[in-house]
Parts: structure tokens; sequence; C-alpha cells
């Protein structure tokens, strides 16, 4: 499952990199693509924030709008620089009732 972007990053970039990676690791394993978690506030770039200021702005910031999410998840982005993404991403689906969840990152910032 990628880690969704907002509305406005989306349509900046015309893509989400994190779906992108995410497409390519279902298609190598035969894993089901999985989507559904929303980010639900925009938070801005991260960029230049501290890890404090990340997790400040990121708490909420992503939901399971409906049903129950998947049990197992393997959460995937294209950078981790504090966690703060993955956790806010992970805490909302643990919330939601998925009982594991994993995180893969192409790259660490």
């Amino acid at each position: 499952m990628p880690v969704p972007l907002s509305t406005n990053r989306r349509r900046q970039r015309g893509y989400n990199q994190a779906e992108a990676i995410a497409r390519q690791v279902a298609g190598r394993t035969g894993r089901l693509l999985a989507g559904g978690l929303r980010r639900v506030e925009e938070t801005g770039a991260q960029v230049g924030r501290s890890g404090p200021e990340r997790r400040a702005a990121l708490a909420g910031a992503f939901a399971w709008p409906r049903g129950r999410p998947p049990a197992e998840v393997l959460l995937i982005d294209d950078v981790v620089t504090t966690g703060a993404t993955l956790s806010e991403c992970a805490q909302a689906l643990r919330a939601a009732g998925s009982y594991q969840v994993h995180a893969l990152a192409v790259a660490l910032g």
C-alpha cells in the first residue's frame, strides 16, 4: 500500500512516487496493490522541519475512511527521514483494524 500524497502535491507532481514503487513491488511479488488510505490533512512540505515539527504537522493527517483495511499491510514510501509519515500511516491503519503493519522505503534521508 503506497503512502498517499495530498491532492495538491499529486496535482503538482502528476503522480505519486510511492504508488509507482508499490506497483513495481506488487508486480514482482505477485501481491495485491491495496489502496484506501487517505491523507485527510494538507500538511505542506516536510523538508526543513525537525523530527518533532514533522510529527506535530502529520498528527491525524491520515485515515482509513471506510470499512476495514487489510489485516496485514506493507506500507511503501520513497524516502524515510524521521519516520513520522510512516508512523502516522501505521497508526491510522491499526486504528481502523489492521493488526500488522510493515514499512518499506527506497531511501533514507
